[in-house]
């Protein structure tokens, strides 16, 4: 399956990271909570982090509960991603905050190999299942690296599969139907930017010479800079926004767009999630995945430990943590409201789990009988409805 970074990765991801370790992590799980914008952070107020936590852990990974046994009856939808026998749909890591669309990209089945025919990014109506086109890509074999929206903004950055190339950073109003290009560069001078998104502030980081966090008041259009030293992982959940802070002690920035506050995490992140108070990260050893329950507190602790297999692409949201495990063919997640692990599949052909705002995906069925590898079913588990506790 091909799959973009929003999803597992561009082809070209696992070189960039072992040269940079800093590569953000799914967009996916902005803020549904209601708040008051205000876009422009305010003076900085730092509070003291907790002590730091090795990349490595000797704890156990606690052992997995059924699906069933912690679920009960619940209800998974699927959704054939091919959509003809030339074209089938990429689900990227966003919805809209009403739960209603999912943010596709429709590329054609031959992707890797095909010149000529260009991808577009679109919407997916789970109601309809109707495919309302957004605007094409770039060119043939052109991806999406990172996307993000709020429901009228969209922001989503893009560059070739065969790298370096250029990357494209792109603004699309969904109310007027305008669509504006923030920034382009050079894969080979600066890897493709990694965004978010929420309440109408969008924000982006770049791995250049000289590393940086933007954000744009997109009522305003008016630019600045966050950090000029940060840049790499990156996460939002309204009104608060992580990055690097890039001064080589090895944290993260948790700042408050709203009143201005920073809290710091000694994280060393390759990849990190932010949702509520909630942070989950995989550190650079690509060895566990560590999760805080309250940043304002913050006290790390592992809720899995690989073994010898490297992990990769932490999202969550207000319900699961999810993450990739390369290699492997068990799916699992966490539980952030039962506190535990869950097994959600077996005999996967390639890791795929993602979480939104509202739901939980992952990848089955893999199917190469009639010669098309990319051929799949996405299925869909709406993670408001789950059970508090076992049935």
């Amino acid at each position: 399956m091909r799959r973009f970074i929003a999803t597992a990765g561009p082809i070209w991801l696992g070189a960039w990271l072992a040269a940079t370790l800093l590569v953000a992590g799914c967009a996916g799980a902005t803020s549904r909570a209601a708040a008051t914008r205000s876009p422009t952070p305010l003076a900085a107020t730092s509070t003291p982090s907790a002590t730091p936590t090795p990349d490595v852990l000797d704890e156990p990974t606690p052992v997995p509960v059924g699906v069933g046994q912690a679920w009960g009856a619940y209800t998974v939808r699927k959704i054939p991603a091919p959509l003809n026998s030339t074209l089938e749909a990429d689900f990227q890591s966003s919805d809209t905050p009403d739960g209603r669309y999912l943010v596709i990209t429709v590329a054609p089945i031959d992707f890797i190999d095909n010149k000529t025919v260009v991808s577009y990014l679109a919407l997916y109506d789970l109601q309809t299942g109707a495919i309302t086109k957004i605007t094409p890509l770039q060119g043939p074999q052109e991806q999406i690296v990172s996307v993000a929206t709020d429901g009228r903004w969209f922001i989503w950055s893009e560059t070739n599969v065969n790298g370096p190339g250029n990357w494209y950073l792109f603004l699309y109003d969904r109310q007027t139907g305008a669509i504006k290009r923030l920034a382009e560069g050079s894969n080979g001078t600066s890897p493709t930017p990694f965004v978010e998104l929420d309440h109408g502030v969008a924000i982006w980081s770049q791995l250049t010479t000289s590393p940086s966090v933007l954000m744009d008041d997109l009522a305003t259009s008016a630019i600045s800079t966050l950090s000029t030293n940060g840049g790499g992982p990156l996460a939002m959940s309204w009104p608060w926004v992580e990055y690097s802070d890039g001064n080589g002690a090895g944290t993260q920035d948790i700042r408050n767009l709203v009143t201005g506050q920073i809290i710091q995490l000694p994280v060393h992140a390759a990849y990190l999630a932010l949702q509520g108070t909630g942070v989950a990260y995989i550190p650079q050893g690509l060895q566990s995945v560590q999760y805080i329950d309250d940043f304002t507190q913050p006290n790390p602790r592992p809720i899995y430990l690989s073994v010898g297999t490297n992990l990769e692409f932490v999202s969550m949201n207000d319900r699961v943590v999810v993450w990739q495990t390369v290699a492997e063919i068990t799916e699992v997640v966490w539980d952030r409201v039962q506190h535990r692990m869950i097994e959600i599949a077996q005999n996967v052909v390639e890791p795929s789990l993602q979480a939104i705002p509202h739901y939980l995906l992952w990848t089955t069925n893999i199917d190469n009988s009639k010669g098309l590898p990319y051929s799949y079913i996405q299925d869909l588990v709406d993670t408001d409805t789950l059970p508090t506790s076992s049935p």
